[in-house]
């Protein structure tokens, strides 16, 4: 685990965290420590930011500054829409990709109201469909809109829009009172999450914020099945439910387990169905339509699928988050058996299912099998236990890894941006890295990881900086790997551990270089974003250039914890007897 902070100014992750893994690293810590100390620059660049942290507010006249409006009504929503033939792109590119995935609308409802929004003889449309709208186009602000372009920076200042759409709709349905729900609404709180994944934005609320709708969702029952209800519900309805509760579950038990704390215990009062796989245009109001065969692909095929390994996913992160829980190696192999068969089981036909739906479903399983080898690797009993745990380690990052790098290569980054999987695969291949360096010199294992290792570390560097470079954040994780990266070299070579740390230290001090050219550029267009106006429309998104250049400003905040000064990580966790719970049924496949 990672335990920071003093008094009431802390911050947790358990030992399912991927920052967890690392933190058990051998002398990790030193090798950040060094690193930090031998840079001047760095020192300075530090002391700057934790000063910076230390300011009450950010001015207008300052790089940082990002622009909000004044007011978050109605007039505000229409407002920051831009041109119909900019966001016309931006949903049809939402429904291409994110909109395959979380599928949580009813598309000839949305499209008539969508047609209805722009047309001049239509009754006012809705503002939370407004709102869902622009939720819609900040979720893919940083994707490329025709899915083929490679300039880092050319998309990463859109993130600019999308934080204000993101802040402006969230204050917007804050305002409402909880009694006007309606399918929107719901829509609308579901996006809300999503967004801000996507965009990194307020992540260390994350966990607390999906836990939360999460809550509020049980308490009006999403949790039950919709045929309980006693007053007449249409299909549409019904269907819509059950999607939005599958992707606040789902979304709930990926952040949970990447922040390495236990979720909320839903499974065992719930009996809502999972979504049907069926297309939209047969619902009918008063008639359920037959499902399709999980081998038939539609929109609604991974809401579908991914509700099977619920029960087992939610089993082993309680397990791995359990105060001295540990798993005994024949659980281990038998875990990672279970969870290779469902990634490799997908039924969805490669030549119709999107590549992103695939990828999705099976990186969702082969993360966990990370963790279960990481946390067997640090108590292995034998040779045979470590050996394996090491060649499972080396296999499932490598997938993962080709996994990423094959959408990339197609110009796809919808995952690349809503998944860290790949960072945490950087993390526990240099513990593979240092148990192989100390426990198997010149053995074949050894020749595997440094066969392997480097090649890996240097393609998840590749995509962590395409990511921050897309951004404009992120950076803390692209340190840790930079870091990783040279720190597995010095594992290897220690003569030349000055010189690895230099390497990432150099490497951090050109992105920061970067990024202070790209902040006096994006500066001038920021303050003509906020300064126009104070009314109730203070400015339009629309009168913007939607993909105008250059790179959104770089946060470097936070940097006391770039070094893990202040972190507790704690091996206990992992040498004392389990107490977890029994782990329950298995996974009784997809068909």
């Amino acid at each position: 685990m990672i335990f920071r902070g003093k008094a009431f100014k802390t911050e947790y992750s358990g030992p399912s965290s991927g920052w967890a893994t690392i933190a058990h690293v051998g002398d990790f810590h030193q090798f950040l420590h060094g690193a930090m100390e031998m840079s001047p620059r760095l020192q300075r660049i530090r002391k700057e930011m934790h000063a910076r942290g230390n300011e009450e507010a950010v001015p207008e006249s300052h790089p940082d500054y990002v622009p909000t409006i004044a007011s978050a009504d109605d007039a505000a929503l229409r407002a920051l829409l831009p041109s119909q033939e900019d966001t016309d792109r931006a949903v049809q590119l939402y429904h291409a990709t994110y909109g395959t995935i979380y599928h949580i609308v009813h598309l000839p409802t949305f499209w008539k109201a969508y047609d209805g929004l722009w047309s001049q003889a239509a009754e006012p449309t809705s503002a939370a469909f407004i709102a869902v709208v622009l939720l819609m186009l900040a979720t893919v602000a940083c994707l490329d809109s025709d899915g083929t372009g490679t300039d880092h920076q050319s998309k990463a200042a859109s993130r600019l829009h999308a934080v204000v759409m993101i802040d402006t709709c969230e204050r917007w349905v804050e305002a409402q009172p909880h009694k006007k729900g309606a399918a929107e609404t719901f829509q609308l709180l579901c996006l809300l999450v999503l967004a801000k994944t996507i965009n990194a934005e307020k992540t260390k609320r994350r966990a607390t914020e999906v836990g939360g709708l999460m809550l509020r969702m049980m308490s009006m029952g999403f949790h039950r099945s919709p045929s309980h209800l006693r007053k007449a519900t249409s299909e549409v309805d019904k269907e819509l439910r059950r999607r939005m509760w599958t992707m606040i579950a789902d979304l709930e038990l990926e952040t949970s387990f990447e922040r390495g704390i236990v979720a909320v215990p839903w499974l065992a009062q719930s009996d809502v169905e999972a979504p049907r796989n069926i297309r939209d245009e047969s619902i009918e109001d008063d008639e359920a339509p037959a499902g399709l065969p999980a081998t038939t692909y539609s929109t609604s095929s991974y809401l579908a699928l991914v509700t099977r390994s619920f029960g087992l996913r939610s089993r082993l992160y309680v397990r791995l988050n359990t105060v001295g829980g540990r798993f005994a190696f024949e659980e281990v192999m038998e875990y990672t058996q279970e969870l290779s068969a469902i990634s490799q089981a997908i039924p969805l036909s490669v030549a119709t299912a999107p590549q992103a739906v695939r990828a999705a479903l099976e990186l969702k399983h082969l993360q966990y099998i990370l963790a279960l080898h990481s946390a067997s690797l640090r108590t292995a009993a034998s040779a045979i236990q470590r050996n394996t745990s090491i060649m499972t380690i080396l296999d499932t990052a490598t997938c993962i890894v080709a996994i990423h790098r094959d959408l990339l290569d197609a110009g796809n980054r919808s995952i690349l941006l809503l998944r860290q999987d790949y960072i945490r695969a950087g993390f526990v291949l240099a513990q593979v890295a240092l148990t192989t360096n100390h426990s198997l010199q010149s053995s074949v294992y050894t020749k595997a990881v440094d066969d392997i290792v480097p090649g890996l570390m240097q393609q998840i560097v590749e995509l962590l900086t395409d990511r921050v470079f897309r951004l404009g954040c992120e950076h803390k994780s692209l340190w840790f790997v930079l870091a990783t990266q040279a720190y597995i070299k010095s594992c290897r070579d220690s003569t030349r551990r000055s010189v690895y740390q230099q390497e990432a230290v150099d490497a951090i001090v050109s992105l920061y270089d970067k990024s202070q050219e790209a902040k006096q550029q994006v500066n001038g267009v920021a303050a003509s974003l906020a300064g126009s106006s104070t009314d109730a429309t203070p400015w339009a998104l629309g009168d913007v250039p939607f993909d105008m250049n250059g790179i959104l400003p770089f946060n470097f905040d936070d940097m006391e914890s770039w070094t893990f000064e202040d972190w507790m990580a704690d091996p206990i966790d992992w040498q004392t007897d389990s107490s977890a719970p029994a782990s329950g049924g298995a996974f009784q496949g997809y068909t």
